[in-house]
């Protein structure tokens, strides 16, 4: 099976700006502890545009990306995540395809 990738962007308002950073580290230590088969997640908030982030996830496959978000930590850091957001965010499944420092079993 080749690796699934998924982009996500959504924006806070500025008084829950380290609300999120919060959430999102507790949505990484979550994923390390209930999804080892997660490759990455990275999460970002722009430099030009406080409270607007974007996270970055690689599986090695749809069966483990279909795993994600169905342990009770995720499941309740997501729920938070989501009522800080502005607006429902955007997300998009991505198929690798080239890149620098992909993990070994994400190269296609």
């Amino acid at each position: 099976m080749p690796p699934v990738a998924v982009m996500f962007t959504f924006s806070v308002p500025a008084d829950k700006i380290d609300d999120a950073i919060g959430i999102l580290g507790e949505i990484s230590a979550a994923m390390k502890a209930e999804e080892p088969a997660v490759l990455m997640h990275v999460s970002h908030q722009r430099a030009d545009k406080p409270g607007s982030f974007a996270f970055y996830e690689l599986y090695p496959d749809e069966t483990a990306f279909k795993a994600h978000g169905k342990g009770p930590i995720m499941k309740a850091a997501g729920r938070r995540l989501n009522a800080l957001m502005e607006q429902p965010g955007k997300g998009f499944i991505l198929s690798p395809v080239t890149g620098v420092g992909l993990p070994t079993s994400a190269r296609p």
